[in-house]
């Protein structure tokens, strides 16, 4: 137990830098104002945008304004400040409420898996209560506080916390195989974008993901969990899920439920890509950099809304011909909407105070 503080500051530690050195890669990379690199006033000008269509670009000798025309005509990047500027509203609240529906898929992926412990979670009351854990998701990074609050849900319906806290690992699980199975479908189909390591990386994390299942599940080591103490305590109720009855078509439904979550996900993010006015050169990039960007915001160990999340999406966005500062933006939007949604879970959470309770479950399988 003495040496749990000292542990406790090395993760801290850890994590601050790995922040620090995401918001360093994005600072050192990000341009506020448009650089244009073939200008009438030299290399690398920041370019403002004026009212009346025209620009104004900075120089050594002084600024300098332009008509609309020889405006856009001019080759620049664009910078943070021109990319929220071009970010259209309607199109964004669309995306949004896509975004929205998209939960309703992620909590019935959740409901199939709830049911391998015994519990018949009605689909409405899966929806509502992953909502809710939205909202307490936003106290801690990864949705840890999330996680714990679906955790509490399933103990108030009568699930001991070891079961309820294998249902949220394994709803986990189920999510990070299907979009780590779409990002390597795109890598695989994206030509010679993608470098071959980039695709052996993502082959590799399914490929565990399944075998893991398939090595718990097993008689052998089944009952060699069972008989060790802490491993019975820790991976216990994990092997009572994976061993129960009717388990390949709950964890079936559960999978195919994720791929709509995942790929509601990754369409967002490429919706937020052109909804801020930005084409990508390789759409690949932009994919497979949009499932290591949510692995990585779904990663407990990592800091994934400071920094980590946006430092990623410059760097693999960028390769698909990306600017920094459409990475930034549309990571700063991706964050904006899942707190949103987060705060429609909050909404759920007094409008129905007691409902969850309220829920009769059904007779826990012996």
């Amino acid at each position: 137990m003495a040496e749990a503080p000292p542990r406790r500051r090395w993760v801290r530690a850890v994590t601050l830098v790995l922040a620090v050195v995401a918001i360093a890669v994005i600072g050192y990379r990000l341009r506020f104002y448009d650089a244009c690199s073939e200008s009438p006033v030299g290399p690398l000008t920041a370019r403002v945008w004026n009212p009346d269509g025209g620009c104004t670009l900075s120089a050594a000798e002084g600024p300098r304004t332009l008509s609309a025309p020889a405006c856009a005509a001019l080759r620049c990047e664009p910078g943070l400040v021109s990319t929220l500027a071009r970010a259209r509203l309607p199109w964004i609240l669309g995306l949004f409420a896509m975004y929205l529906g998209g939960t309703a898929a992620a909590g019935a992926r959740w409901m199939f898996i709830v049911r391998l412990a015994g519990l018949r979670l009605p689909f409405r009351t899966a929806w509502a209560t992953f909502l809710k854990s939205l909202a307490a998701g936003l106290l801690l990074p990864a949705g840890v506080a999330g996680d714990a609050f679906r955790i509490l849900a399933l103990t108030e319906l009568g699930l001991s916390v070891g079961p309820a806290a294998s249902t949220v690992l394994l709803d986990r699980i189920v999510g990070l195989l299907s979009l780590t199975s779409i990002a390597l479908a795109f890598a695989l189909l994206s030509g010679t974008h993608l470098a071959v390591e980039l695709r052996v990386g993502l082959a590799v994390v399914p490929l565990v993901l399944l075998l893991s299942v398939a090595v718990l599940r097993s008689g052998p080591v089944a009952a060699l969990v069972m008989r060790v103490g802490i491993l019975a305590r820790v991976l216990g109720p994990v092997v009572t899920l994976l061993r129960a009855d009717g388990w390949r078509r709950a964890l079936a439904s559960a999978l195919l439920a994720s791929v709509v979550v995942s790929a509601t996900q990754m369409l967002l993010l490429r919706g937020l890509v052109t909804a801020v006015g930005a084409e990508p050169t390789a759409e690949s990039w932009v994919y497979v950099g949009s499932a290591l960007a949510l692995v990585v915001a779904a990663l407990p160990g990592l800091p994934g809304g400071i920094g980590t999340v946006d430092a990623t999406m410059v760097t693999l966005y960028g390769a698909g011909g990306v600017s920094p500062a459409v990475s930034v933006v549309v990571a700063m939007l991706y964050r904006a909407t899942f707190y949103a949604t987060g705060f429609v879970g909050a909404a759920l959470v007094f409008l129905s105070r007691g409902a969850t309770r309220a829920e009769p479950p059904a007779p826990s399988a012996k």
